[in-house]
């Protein structure tokens, strides 16, 4: 039987008791990594342990390598047993690698989230060094209006969307948006193409019909959000205003498993070319999971926050 250390990645993912492996791995190690050693390669601190994990048994700690001959660079790191890895990568909130006084390479599980892990998060280190030829210019995002110049209609909108960002009672958000969309459809600017400031009201509308949309697919009311969308997303001109906002409602349609809508909003072939990383999410979701993968940095990126947003939506 070969050795662990010689395919660790596979080794991980035999040991693992779910997917969610493959996320502790691409957001947080790099995939080309090999232990330059023959001993066992995962670590953990018994300071950072959960409590269930807190009493390591004798036998779940490494037999090639004794606690005494130890040389991590903190004196509570244990080095764990190859084929006794389950619970501890089950627990596990991230991980990183380490580097012993003699060289030696290690894996760390860690179980508490911190500045770092949150760094890996968002820049997974496998794809650093990747420049995403997707990255696109995006124009300055617009100062937001004075909450107390809004009409009371207006406001909803700003009620909507707090409630989407925490979270929580989407049918109140609900209420809100129907509220907030009347306003929008009385209050239709016409752009001219002129002036600056009327390209500003436009957008700042847009963005209102994407918060409507968004709270509308949220309660599930998938036909509304469509008619309500139509107002931006078949729109080129907008797009490097509203690509923050149209993302997310994007991965929302994923959550949702909206597959028709989002085969259709992709079948425009600008649209697909201005938002590619989320169709290649998109096809390897629900269309062909041997979908070979464009750009892998951007790719883990929303898989995660799709995966992530499944728990509260």
């Amino acid at each position: 039987m070969a050795s662990p250390n010689e395919d660790w990645y596979s080794h991980l993912v035999a040991q693992s008791r779910n997917d969610n492996i493959y996320t502790l791995i691409h957001s947080f190690l790099t995939p080309d990594w090999e232990p330059n050693h023959e001993l066992d390669f995962v670590t953990v601190r018994e300071s950072g342990l959960p409590e269930n994990l807190k009493n390591v048994p004798a036998n779940h700690l490494s037999k090639k390598l004794k606690r005494e001959a130890y040389c991590f660079p903190g004196n509570d790191y244990l080095l764990l047993h190859n084929y006794q890895l389950t619970e501890y990568l089950f627990y596990a909130k991230w991980a990183r690698t380490i580097e012993d006084f003699e060289g030696r390479e290690f894996i760390e599980l860690c179980y508490v989230w911190n500045q770092e892990a949150q760094a890996s998060w968002d820049e997974p280190p496998a794809y650093a060094k990747v420049k995403s030829p997707y990255n696109k210019e995006i124009p300055e995002p617009l100062p937001p209006k004075d909450f107390n110049e809004m009409d009371e209609k207006e406001k909803s909108l700003a009620y909507a969307y707090e409630l989407l960002q925490e979270g929580k009672n989407r049918e109140m958000a609900l209420l809100y948006a129907i509220v907030g969309k009347e306003f929008l459809d009385m209050n239709r600017i016409i752009f001219n193409g002129q002036t600056d400031t009327v390209l500003q009201d436009i957008i700042r509308q847009m963005i209102g019909y994407n918060i409507t949309a968004m709270v509308f697919a949220w309660n599930n009311q998938f036909n509304l959000a469509a008619k309500v969308d139509k107002n931006y997303i078949h729109n080129p001109v907008v797009w490097p205003y509203l690509e923050p906002y149209i993302i997310p409602y994007l991965e929302m349609l994923m959550v949702k498993k909206q597959v028709d809508y989002l085969s259709f909003l992709f079948s425009d072939a600008a649209f697909c070319e201005r938002f590619f990383p989320h169709h290649d999410v998109f096809i390897s979701l629900f269309v062909d999971d041997q979908y070979e993968i464009k750009n892998m940095q951007e790719f883990v990126k929303i898989i995660n926050r799709v995966n992530n947003a499944q728990n509260c939506l």
